[in-house]
């Protein structure tokens, strides 16, 4: 046993099930032989602060454990530690850990009474972090008094890193997202959470937690348009339900939202748990946004979830991750709602986001959306000490994760207990009602509402070449680009040029595209090498402006630069405005991160895998074609530009738009223009644009699309005619055409 005086301020809750298990608040330690007696020695606890650009850049470095709130657990090596001394963020030595066991987070209550498990590590205000192994954590003591209770960590499972795409700010009602606000109906909640609370127990391993899985299906069956099954993880515990609404043109995408359906009470497994506040709250939120989606077209697939044995360690969920993360499910986005209907005496209305295991850009997005479709609900983010729910689950295995919390200081003292009962514990379902609507405005923002005709853009027929150069390509990976991870992290980023000659490079370019949905402006930076890594300054810096069409985007230095051996480049993406260049896959390459941005020291990066980009370097240029494209999709009530690149800088332009590809003034299209070798029209000329190229040799035009639903179907042509002198006999060149066909 420890000493008296630490048994006295460190009372376990959970005696009569440690003594059971032999152990004290010291614990046994077991020997091991051979190799096996290598220790953990590297763990450290992370003071990260409000800072989650240091978790975040952890977790990208596969050295990542815990997030406990402000604090995370981490296996640090000397430039790690270094790094973070340089930034001033503090860190502990947690004493080793052997091969085989797990470190435990234990939460402390209100009354600083907490469980402890195992051999005592060290003690902090809000928790202990003890270690043990695996069959020494009795399922009796997980979750005794406080949320989330109890986390085990293993030492062999880092963070996946999360692939952080972009995700929609709201930044103006959607009347269709309006409307299902709201059908958000308070007596519908009250009603799921009297019948999930009157079962006796949900305990997972009860035989009641049928009767809680018979009651979400039944609710199911009833919603037309509502796929769902059941999914057993465990024959020892009750199974996950799983609902879907597929989606449209995203339909590989999935946003999902999700509650845990089990109840507990402290360290009964006998004893009545009625679970009202936590989680038939959460569980009929989810319910109410099922009913209310249902019949809904959504560009990406939304899937529902109502998870088991969250209180024994959020199992079911984590069961369901890890497989989703097997099978590459392409989950964008994870909501999670847990406890959403206390409110203390005196509190008022707001709604909280737990900031430990979250995407910090998602949740930025969430209350972004409850700002714009409920905006009597005031939001706040935080950190909650010792206590997590299954988002955390989704966060470790790499998928993008938040939780909407129904209050972060003052959540329901009753959880846990046989008090947690309506209108004890869920004492207030106009603040349920607030928090659902808030929870299906982010959903449904993510999930972006579909059309039934999705529009669409192509190009078609060819240019011909007009004076417009551009530098030969001298060096490259992965040179014809493919699909990004849509990852971000707030660090700048660089990739490794693989060079073995004397070269004179003129630009670069890097596949990439903006976050937002529009125009960026960022630095792009070349870095020459420093023993294997990137030199603490750039050798050259330029500012780019990056779209949100994923492709190449242009740097192009103020003077050429004379670069003979390997080299580095890379943007800055700090603010989280530009994808990192790495692609789902293709020919591997090395990254590197740094931050803070131009002063960090450089680190190499386990995120990326397959950057692309492309080098161009003095000599070998060739005459280009000027080539369309476009930015946004043609849908009626919106708009869409129509780009120009590779033309001659600094001349007129002129972008058309017909109504046919195949007949022009009584003639045939395409119509070969004399004078002009290879140049043909290959759109009626309707009506027309004229812009003048950038130094660049590109341009653009916008068309908006009146919001008249007999534009559904209909077809506009385009092409662009360039004047350039030097070109032909006649000075033009044109572009290769496009083809828009409206949706909505």
């Amino acid at each position: 046993m420890r000493s008296p005086s630490l048994l006295t301020s460190l009372a376990c809750a959970c005696v009569p099930a440690f003594a059971a298990h032999g152990l004290t608040a010291q614990g046994p330690i077991r020997q091991t032989t051979g190799a096996a007696t290598a220790t953990f020695s590297d763990l450290f606890l992370v003071d990260y602060g409000a800072d989650l650009s240091v978790r975040d850049g952890l977790v990208d470095a596969g050295r990542f454990f815990g997030d406990l709130g402000r604090l995370g657990l981490a296996r640090l090596g000397a430039s790690q530690l270094g790094d973070l001394g340089e930034a001033g963020i503090p860190v502990q030595a947690v004493p080793e850990v052997l091969p085989g066991e797990v470190v435990i987070a234990a939460a402390r209550d209100a009354a600083g009474i907490g469980p402890i498990h195992g051999r005592l590590l060290l003690a902090r205000r809000a928790f202990f972090l003890t270690a043990a192994w695996p069959d020494e954590v009795p399922d009796t003591c997980r979750g005794s008094g406080f949320h989330g209770g109890v986390q085990v960590l293993h030492l062999d499972r880092p963070y996946a890193t999360t692939a952080t795409g972009s995700f929609p700010i709201a930044e103006g009602v959607d009347p269709t997202i309006a409307a299902m606000v709201a059908q958000v109906q308070q007596p519908n909640l009250l009603a799921h959470v009297n019948a999930l609370s009157a079962i006796f127990t949900r305990r997972t391993t009860a035989p009641e937690n049928a009767q809680a899985v018979s009651y979400v299906t039944s609710q199911l069956a009833t919603i037309p348009g509502l796929t769902f099954t059941t999914e057993t993880f465990n024959a020892s515990y009750g199974p996950n339900v799983i609902a879907e609404i597929p989606g449209t043109d995203l339909a590989n995408e999935i946003v999902m939202v999700g509650a845990h359906l089990d109840s507990i009470v402290g360290g009964s497994s006998s004893a009545r748990s009625p679970g009202a506040d936590d989680n038939a709250s959460g569980s009929a939120a989810v319910l109410e946004i099922a009913r209310i989606f249902a019949g809904q077209q959504f560009r990406r697939t939304v899937r529902f979830g109502w998870w088991n044995a969250e209180e024994l360690g959020l199992i079911g969920a984590d069961a369901y991750s890890q497989a989703a993360a097997n099978r590459g499910d392409r989950i964008v986005a994870y909501v999670n709602t847990d406890m959403n209907a206390y409110r203390a005496p005196g509190d008022s209305l707001s709604l909280d986001f737990v900031t430990n295991d979250s995407t910090p850009s998602l949740v930025a997005a969430l209350r972004a959306a409850t700002a714009t479709y409920v905006p009597s609900l005031p939001t706040n983010a935080g950190s909650l000490s010792g206590g997590t729910s299954d988002h955390r689950a989704f966060f470790r295995n790499g998928f993008p994760a938040a939780f909407p919390f129904e209050d972060l200081g003052n959540y329901s003292p009753y959880i846990h207990t046989s008090n947690d009962t309506v209108g004890t514990s869920a004492n207030d379902f106009q603040l349920s009602e607030l928090i659902t609507q808030a929870v299906l405005a982010g959903v449904a923002e993510l999930a972006e509402i579909g059309v039934a005709n999705p529009g669409d853009f192509q190009v078609y027929g060819q240019g011909c070449t007009g004076t417009g150069q551009q530098p030969a390509v001298c060096a490259s990976l992965n040179d014809n680009g493919g699909t990004l991870t849509n990852t971000t992290r707030a660090n700048e980023y660089c990739y490794r040029v693989v060079n073995t000659q004397a070269l004179q490079v003129e630009s670069f370019e890097i596949f990439t595209a903006s976050t937002t949905g529009g125009d960026v402006t960022v630095d792009a930076l070349l870095y020459l090498d420093a023993g294997g890594l990137p030199a603490a300054s750039p050798a050259a810096q330029v500012s780019i402006t990056v779209g949100s069409t994923p492709g190449f985007y242009l740097a192009t230095l103020p003077t050429p630069l004379n670069v003979t051996g390997d080299f580095y480049v890379g943007l800055d993406h700090s603010a989280q405005t530009t994808y990192l260049s790495n692609l789902s896959g293709g020919t591997a390459g090395a990254g590197f991160w740094r931050r803070p941005v131009l002063t960090g020291n450089w680190a190499q990066s386990g995120l990326i895998q397959a950057p692309s980009f492309r080098i161009r370097c003095a000599g070998g240029g060739t005459n280009l074609v000027p080539q369309l494209g476009n930015d946004g999709t043609p849908l009626i009530g919106r708009s869409y530009d129509v780009t120009l690149s590779g033309a001659a800088a600094g001349v007129p332009a002129v972008g058309l738009l017909g109504l046919s590809d195949q007949v022009f003034a009584g003639g045939s299209l395409p119509l070969p223009i004399p004078g002009a070798p290879g140049c043909s029209l290959l759109a009626s000329t309707d009506d027309s644009v004229q812009v003048t190229t950038d130094g660049r040799g590109a341009g653009s035009f916008t068309i908006p699309v009146p919001n008249d639903t007999n534009l559904i179907g209909a077809h506009v042509y385009h092409q662009w005619i360039v004047i350039d002198a030097g070109a032909n006999q006649i000075g033009l060149a044109v572009s290769d055409g496009g083809r828009a066909l409206i949706g909505g």
